[in-house]
């Protein structure tokens, strides 16, 4: 089975000030042999109680995790604002190896 790996969401970073309700680019970096790999959620994530739990379902689709970018929009309210944020990219193979 070949090996994909997202190496590192280079956009938006740990300075990265967004607005609720817009829409950013994430884009990110990749190895390995990613032809048949799919993203196929993204999460945003908060750290208000010291462990990191879902906060909303940003995209929940397929989209070749070659694209290296994918265009989400934030929710327009958090439960807890100004709280530690991150997005978690899920991705699995996809279709059949050559």
């Amino acid at each position: 089975m070949a090996v994909c790996t997202i190496t590192a969401i280079t956009y938006p970073t740990s300075s990265t000030s967004v607005t609720q309700g817009s829409t950013i680019t994430i884009t990110w970096s990749r190895t390995g042999l990613c032809n048949n790999w799919n993203v196929t959620d993204v999460k945003l994530q908060s750290n208000y109680s010291g462990s990191w739990t879902n906060v909303a379902d940003l995209w929940n689709s397929s989209d070749p995790v070659n694209s290296n970018s994918l265009n989400v929009t934030l929710p327009s309210s958090v439960t807890n604002p100004g709280d530690y944020y991150r997005l978690k990219v899920e991705y699995e193979l996809g279709g059949f190896e050559p």
